[in-house]
This record gives structure tokens, C-alpha cells and sequence, in this order.
């Protein structure tokens, strides 16, 4: 949905500027600045438009990675939490705590700025929504 306001507002300069450009054909007197302001709303909307379309490009090219990335450092963290669980007096608990805290802040971060629509675009609902909490046991943070 906010793709699509974004793929418009680029479809909308485009229109802007080829109304502008036909504007200085019908109308002498408006011809001089209508002319370089319609080559700049048509510039600046194809290049909206070829940034949206790489970025969207890009996202969907890395998607399979991106999320197998995550399940693998996903099913890590679990893993080291069960660890935990069984020996709570490791060494090496403050950094497996911390590093499942940051899991939980990126799966927190991601479904935030996927519900933003100024934000949305640049994340990819199939990574984020591949994505689980990992909970910590209450007496592993004690």
C-alpha cells in the first residue's frame, strides 16, 4: 500500500511536469519558465521513480539470504538460551542475554517501521514477518 503512495508521488511529478511542458506550448508568455520547470519536475520524477524501482529491486533479490540469515541466527540464539537454561551461571550469559535483546529489538524495529508508511518502503514484509521474539526465561535475567 505505502509503495504504491510512493510509486505515485513519482507518477505525479512526472504529470506535473509533462502538464507544465504542454502548458508552454499553448501558452507564449509562459513558455520561458515553464520550459526548464517542466524538464525539472520530468527529471526529478523519472529519478524518483529509477530509485524506487532499484530499491524495491534490490530488497526483493536479497530477500531469500536475508531470511535464511535470520533463521540461522535465530535458531542460534534459542539454542544458546536453552544452553542458559541448563547452565545459569555460564560465562558468557550477559552476551547471549545482550544478543537476544538486540534479536528482539530488530523484530521490534522492523514491524515498527513496516507500519510506517514514510519508512515501510525501505523494508521488506516477508524478512520481518519471517521474523520471531525469543523469550527469556525470568530467572535467566535475575
Amino acid at each position: 500500500k505505502q509503495i504504491m503512495l510512493i510509486t505515485l508521488t513519482g507518477i505525479v511529478l512526472i504529470v506535473i511536469g509533462i502538464i507544465i511542458i504542454w502548458l508552454c506550448i499553448k501558452v507564449p508568455k509562459f513558455k520561458k519558465v515553464g520550459k526548464y520547470l517542466g524538464i525539472v519536475f520530468l527529471s526529478v520524477g523519472f529519478e524518483w521513480m529509477a530509485f524506487v524501482f532499484e530499491v524495491i529491486g534490490l530488497q526483493r533479490m536479497k530477500e531469500d539470504s536475508e531470511i535464511a540469515n535470520n533463521q540461522k541466527e535465530y535458531v542460534m540464539l534459542c539454542a544458546n538460551i536453552r544452553l542458559l537454561e541448563s547452565n545459569p551461571d555460564d560465562e558468557a550469559k550477559d552476551t547471549i542475554i545482550e544478543s537476544v535483546n538486540n534479536w528482539n529489538e530488530k523484530v521490534d524495529n522492523g514491524r515498527k517501521y513496516l507500519k510506517d508508511p514514510w519508512t515501510s518502503w525501505l523494508w521488506n514484509k516477508n524478512i520481518v514477518d519471517s521474523m520471531e521474539y525469543i523469550e527469556i526465561p525470568e530467572d535467566l535475567i535475575k
